[in-house]
């Protein structure tokens, strides 16, 4: 649930799996990720080998099925991970805009919208490997539920839009959208066309959601 302050927007919490906060991830475990991280994203889902995971993280199998029960889990955990980091990275600099001064929440949502997207080339081996096909059975549905609980809590929050149909709607559409220019910027080949992606994708979505500019 959001976290409400009496004296301004309510902040936003931020999801693991639709509908919960994933745990905090250190130690070994954060190891396990990291290494994980990178064997999924050289060689996609199926071809990686919970044993190699675990040699080079220095752990034993049996720790890492301890922390992450099987490989579906473990490949979820590092798409969680990083949705979990997307969540801080938007809400981060919105606390920071409003701390500026900013109090507008159409402003504010363009905030986060362009501190998500800029983080997506940050982490662009983790797009890329949520997009060559090669994945965990449902995943797909998983991804679009949380690009969705993502757009659906911030239209909520600092838009005030009315709950209804049109809403559903554009939050589906807006999210069909966010995916489209978080796939875009992650192609891009230096930071510089990172941002100019960036900036066209806001201007989309000025175009899509009402009362933005």
């Amino acid at each position: 649930m959001p976290r409400v302050r009496n004296d301004e927007t309510p902040a936003v919490a931020a999801p693991g799996m639709p509908g919960e906060a994933p745990p905090v991830v250190d130690g070994a475990a954060r190891t396990i990720l990291g290494v994980a991280r990178t064997t999924f994203a050289e060689l996609g889902f199926h071809k990686a080998s919970v044993a190699r995971i675990a040699e080079e993280a220095g752990v034993s199998v049996g720790l890492l099925y301890y922390h992450f029960a099987n490989k579906e889990g473990l490949y979820r955990a590092v798409w969680s991970d990083y949705q979990q980091r997307q969540w801080q990275d938007t809400q981060q600099a919105i606390e920071t805009a409003r701390d500026a001064g900013e109090a507008d929440g159409r402003a504010l949502f363009l905030v986060g919208a362009r501190a998500y997207l800029s983080h997506c080339w940050d982490a662009r081996d983790i797009v890329h490997m949520a997009l060559n096909g090669d994945l965990p059975p449902g995943f797909s549905a998983e991804d679009r539920a949380l690009s969705r609980s993502w757009l659906r809590v911030h239209a909520e929050l600092l838009l005030d839009l009315p709950p209804g149909t049109a809403t559903q709607v554009l939050v589906e559409m807006a999210s069909a959208a966010m995916g489209g220019a978080c796939r875009a910027v992650a192609a891009c080949p230096t930071r510089a066309d990172a941002d100019v992606v960036v900036e066209a994708a806001l201007d989309v979505l000025r175009r899509m959601v009402p009362g933005l500019s």
